[in-house]
């Protein structure tokens, strides 16, 4: 089985498939989980806005480099594969490879308050910040919708028990 996790930055899909990995090793299955983040082409190949490269544009990551590690280790048994990223299930080609569907929904506010205080890419400018918000709205919700899909709020801790109850029900 493949799940996908999408969501906006800092709304929680990779503490979430941490979470979903260690709940269904207790439940003697394989996992593996791909960070879409891991598959960005080189950063020449990137496109620019105000001379920064556009991490958050679905152009930024190579997704046939994805799907072919992702078919790589389809072929290896893995029992549950868990895919997360922004872009996730906006890139058909991707989606279209998921069993099922997670998309975890984050208020601004919260967004901003995060994003704030994450320091892994050093001080981001405000103007940054609203492109990264701006990006998910207009490009990162236009996700291929699936019968097999639920979307949860990131605003609250996640209850793995719940989730995995509702996959079960729509597989």
């Amino acid at each position: 089985m493949i799940i996908g996790i999408a969501g906006c930055s800092r709304a929680g899909k990779s503490t979430l498939a941490d979470l979903l990995t260690w709940e269904f090793r207790i439940q003697n299955k394989s996992v593996f989980v791909f960070h879409i983040d891991d598959f960005v082409k080189k950063i020449s190949e990137i496109n620019k806005i105000q001379n920064q490269p556009n991490w958050e544009s679905s152009q930024s990551i190579n997704t046939k480099l994805l799907i072919d590690t992702i078919g790589f280790y389809k072929k290896k048994n893995f029992d549950i594969l868990i895919i997360e990223g922004f872009h996730l299930l906006n890139i058909e080609a991707i989606a279209k490879l998921c069993d099922f569907q997670i998309v975890i929904n984050l208020k601004e506010n919260t967004f901003f308050e995060r994003r704030k205080k994450e320091i892994r890419w050093g001080f981001e400018e405000q103007w940054y910040l609203e492109h990264v918000w701006k990006t998910w709205n207009e490009e990162g919700q236009k996700f291929l919708e699936s019968l097999k899909q639920i979307i949860i709020e990131g605003e609250k801790p996640f209850e793995i028990k719940e989730i995995i109850d509702q996959i079960k029900l729509k597989i």
